[in-house]
């Protein structure tokens, strides 16, 4: 390499010897610390699952986190349970007829969480046969799906009812 440039400042500005510079050089994706996707799992748990999917290392996180989303989800509607039972109280004390998204989301939260432990079981089996692993991109929709329906469980169960009762109060 002859083109004027010492060898010191060739060096500095690419640090790769220039026969790693052909076409056949590609560098490997880097790595992500354990103890980082955990921290985005509590913290931003759509980053981490995207994290999680490109990295097949952590595929068989995904069984562990379906029933982990799953067991959360049922504490969750065992909880919102309480608070619609109370608001179902108030609505029958103001003689206020009840709206019907208050008697779904607890029935629908069930089944949700179900079908994430069933399908967190039969993944599990999947991984551990080491068989094609299509259903690692169904559990980030179902992750996805999940927030998506506990956003909406507590709108429409809890504010949107509570919205109701104050409006009928005025």
């Amino acid at each position: 390499m002859d083109d004027g440039v010492p060898p010191s400042v060739e060096t500095a500005i690419n640090p790769l010897p220039s026969s790693s510079m052909d076409s056949s050089y590609s560098e490997s994706p880097p790595t992500l610390s354990t103890w980082f996707l955990i921290f985005l799992l509590i913290i931003f748990p759509p980053l981490a699952w995207y994290f999680l999917y490109k990295d097949k290392r952590y595929h068989r996180w995904f069984p562990i986190l379906l029933y982990i989303y799953g067991a959360l989800l049922l504490v969750s509607v065992g909880v919102m349970q309480t608070s619609i039972m109370q608001l179902i109280g108030l609505y029958n004390g103001m003689g206020v007829k009840v709206p019907f998204t208050v008697y779904t989301s607890v029935p629908i939260g069930i089944v949700f969480a179900a079908v994430m432990i069933l399908f967190g079981l039969f993944l599990g089996m999947k991984i551990r046969a080491e068989k094609d692993n299509k259903g690692i991109l169904i559990t980030v929709i179902l992750f996805f799906v999940s927030f998506g329906y506990a956003v909406a469980a507590i709108i429409y169960s809890i504010i949107y009812p509570i919205y109701g009762l104050i409006s009928h109060i005025k």
